[in-house]
């Protein structure tokens, strides 16, 4: 009865150990698979569960709740990168507006300066115009003045000269008519003598 007894207790004690050893194995080799999962980035497939509830088995769900945390923070991480690239693209759409009218505004800026010089050597152009008309004008008017301070002077020399040449022929006719008389003679020589005078004031 001791050796049934006996054989009986290693028989238990072998089946023991061999159940725990399958148990450890078995999530052992569930955290070793999760492991290489987290290390590929692939922490969405791990959800261990553990045969033994000792301490391999803790770390076991232990792995299970760090996969989820994980997960989580990814998720946060892809929501935050998502969010960096889309202000990222907001940021380019308005830089680039804001270039595209900082452009445009420039080729304004362009326009209206060659319009100013337009308008600057087109004033400058009517300056000298006026100038010049104003020249003429002060021109004409002097010219005007002269006119009329020679008209008179010219006016009285004209005259003068057509009275003596009318005088002359006169004195010819009668000289060669032989009816030129002394007294005829003198008053033509007087009337000249008048008509040199006033030509030479």
């Amino acid at each position: 009865g001791a050796t049934l007894l006996l054989l009986l207790l290693v028989a238990f004690t072998i089946f023991f150990v061999s159940n725990f050893s399958s148990r450890i194995r078995h999530d052992l080799s569930q955290i070793i698979q999760a492991a290489e999962q987290v290390a590929s980035g692939r922490t969405q497939q791990i959800s261990l569960t553990p045969r033994s509830r000792d301490e391999i088995g803790d770390l076991a769900l232990k792995f299970n709740w760090m996969a989820k945390r994980l997960n989580e923070v990814l998720k946060e991480r892809d929501v935050s990168d998502e969010k960096l690239r889309n202000a990222y693209a907001d940021m380019e759409n308005q830089v680039s507006l804001r270039t595209q009218e900082l452009f445009a505004l420039n080729q304004e800026l362009i326009a209206t300066n060659e319009q100013l010089q337009d308008t600057v050597a087109t004033l400058n152009m009517t300056q000298a115009n006026l100038v010049q008309a104003e020249k003429l004008a002060a021109l004409g008017t002097l010219v005007s003045g002269v006119a009329h301070e020679l008209n008179t002077p010219v006016g009285n020399c004209i005259t003068l000269a057509s009275h003596l040449k009318d005088s002359n022929a006169a004195l010819l006719l009668d000289y060669e008519k032989s009816t030129l008389t002394r007294s005829r003679l003198a008053n033509h020589l007087a009337d000249s003598s008048e008509a040199c005078i006033s030509l030479t004031l």
